[in-house]
């Protein structure tokens, strides 16, 4: 049999799938109905999911929110007596102010309300460290970063679904259980389904070295297919696997043939035992605003899982839902709560400061920020630094100012929401140049930093990987290879997050101030947007 993919997101109805073999009688009905990457979207997060019409145009439909997504989970739910609610990770991490201010315990008691089961834990749900990430399955208050815990409902009851962990190792031992086991029906006709969970093997290039420290994540294929005898053992008559890893589908979300599929899923995929009848999957964020169903026809006989037939049900107009009004009065809570933090002015700026990062890849935003962490650790106190660089992935949202040019603080938290601390490194200039290097080993997915004023480099893509930097200068003076320089990033980055490892290489590091403290007094006195122009592209498309 076929395995069926789900390449899940958040609110709508989408999918990829293939088919599977025909039972041959009764067969169980089971519906799947399946969220990733919520990341604390309590309120709609002023996405739209564009329709394209029959005359080509797009229709822009808004989406999203967790009271409307409750109400969307419902109904899902009145027609399925069989059905399962789960979740390919990142539920919490990176998340708007009105969840992130409280330790994201309001995103977690959303779930609970709508009724998620299992959760397979993504990269972001490591964000705060393993010790917040058990708190946010076992509840409680006690406290395990500079916030404080229970400061709106107490006590915390922590997740009333299973976080599962099962590529995810600390002393030995998965730090959350590996899976978990749900049964459908009834005596000769009952089915038990399994449900394996695990984050992408790569969460260690992802989150900050000192928050997992400890941690071993596994590979992933190896892990599920591992599992598989225990789970038969267990009596599992479905193998079902949630993995926050991802695909990019290029082509429309209800498009059930899925052509073009690419993404660092597909060589898992292609390695999972044939026992494995389905895989719910997440992290590339594609789509956003959709939730997915798939109806499981489950065949059994004599009590054993003989075959399967299933597809995901399409739509051509998407179906508009009401708040569900106990989560709506959740979400206004917090959001109530969060009001005097989020509208606070901080300081000004003279426009907005966009993510986009146009056709050299750098951002007025990463500019911005580069700025802001270059002034705050160019101290000797602070650091010393000559240079700061900032990645994109770091970027979650623009900062826009008011019409008045004022800033407030719930602007600059959307755009930097993980309170990094920044670090200072002595890195020589072919240290410099090697990580710039590092920004192109990966064809699908340049990373483009944002240099601080004062620093240029330029790229030419037709080069071959490693030789693509063909320039790197310091107020207007090639970087010398044997020269020293102080280098200001993110914790994140100084552990050798995103994947730009080298930046573990540098030595005499020294710790600064928040990155949103180093923003806020960036702004205080007021700021013009950074100039465009310190990244060049050279050549390749």
């Amino acid at each position: 049999m076929r395995k069926t993919l789900l390449a899940l997101t958040a609110l709508g109805l989408s999918g990829c799938t293939t088919m599977g073999d025909t039972g041959a009688s009764a067969p169980v009905d089971i519906r799947i109905i399946g969220i990733n990457d919520f990341h604390g979207h309590l309120d709609p997060p002023k996405q739209v999911v564009e329709k394209t019409q029959a005359d080509g145009s797009k229709l822009r439909i808004p989406a999203g929110g967790a009271a409307y997504l409750a109400s969307a989970v419902d109904a899902l739910k009145s027609d399925a007596p069989n059905h399962v609610v789960v979740a390919a990770g990142d539920l919490i991490g990176g998340t708007p102010l009105s969840s992130s201010l409280f330790l994201d315990e309001p995103a977690i008691l959303a779930m609970n309300m709508i009724g998620v089961e299992f959760n397979a834990a993504g990269n972001h749900e490591f964000d705060r460290g393993t010790d917040e990430l058990l708190r946010m399955q076992n509840g409680g208050c006690e406290k395990h970063t500079t916030a404080e815990p229970c400061r709106v409902d107490t006590p915390f009851p922590g997740a009333q679904f299973r976080i599962l962990t099962a590529n995810t190792f600390k002393e030995g031992k998965t730090l959350l259980p590996a899976y978990g086991l749900k049964d459908f029906g009834s005596g000769k006709a009952k089915v038990t389904v399994g449900f394996i969970g695990m984050t992408l093997e790569g969460t260690a290039n992802l989150v900050s070295a000192s928050r997992i420290k400890g941690v071993q994540f596994a590979d992933e294929a190896d892990t599920a297919n591992a599992l598989v005898p225990k789970l038969k053992a267990a009596g599992a008559d479905v193998i079902i696997v949630l993995i926050h890893e991802g695909v990019t589908n290029p082509g429309d979300f209800n498009n059930p043939r899925c052509e073009g599929l690419t993404g660092a899923l597909i060589p898992i995929l292609d390695r999972l035992d044939p026992a494995i009848d389905v895989v719910v999957s997440g992290h590339t964020h594609q789509g956003g605003r959709l939730l997915s169903k798939s109806a499981r026809n489950i065949v059994v006989q004599s009590e054993a899982f003989t075959g399967a037939r299933g597809a995901v049900p399409l739509v051509d107009a998407y179906p508009k839902f009401a708040p569900r009004a106990d989560v709506a009065a959740l979400v206004a809570r917090y959001r109530d709560a969060a009001k005097a933090d989020e509208s606070r002015v901080i300081g000004s700026l003279s426009g907005p400061a966009t993510r986009d990062g146009g056709k050299n890849g750098e951002s007025l935003l990463g500019n911005l920020i580069a700025d802001a962490q270059l002034a705050a650790t160019a101290v000797p106190e602070n650091g010393g630094a000559q240079i700061a660089f900032m990645n994109p992935g770091g970027l979650r949202a623009d900062v826009v100012p008011g019409a008045d040019g004022k800033v407030t603080f719930g602007s600059i938290f959307a755009a930097q929401p993980f309170g990094n601390i920044l670090v200072t490194k002595t890195m020589t200039g072919q240290q410099i140049r090697a990580l710039l290097e590092q920004q192109f080993n990966d064809a699908n997915w340049l990373r483009i930093l944002s240099p601080s004023n004062g620093f240029r480099f330029g790229y030419d893509l037709s080069k071959p990987v490693g030789q693509r930097v063909v320039f790197a200068t310091l107020n207007g003076q090639p970087l010398a290879d044997a020269t020293s320089y102080r280098v200001t990033v993110s914790d994140f980055l100084s552990n050798g997050g995103d994947a730009f490892t080298l930046f573990k290489d540098g030595s005499d590091a020294m710790v600064g101030p928040t990155d949103i403290e180093a923003l806020t007094a960036w702004l205080v006195t007021g700021r013009a947007l950074p100039a465009i122009g310190r990244v060049e592209r050279i050549n390749g498309n």
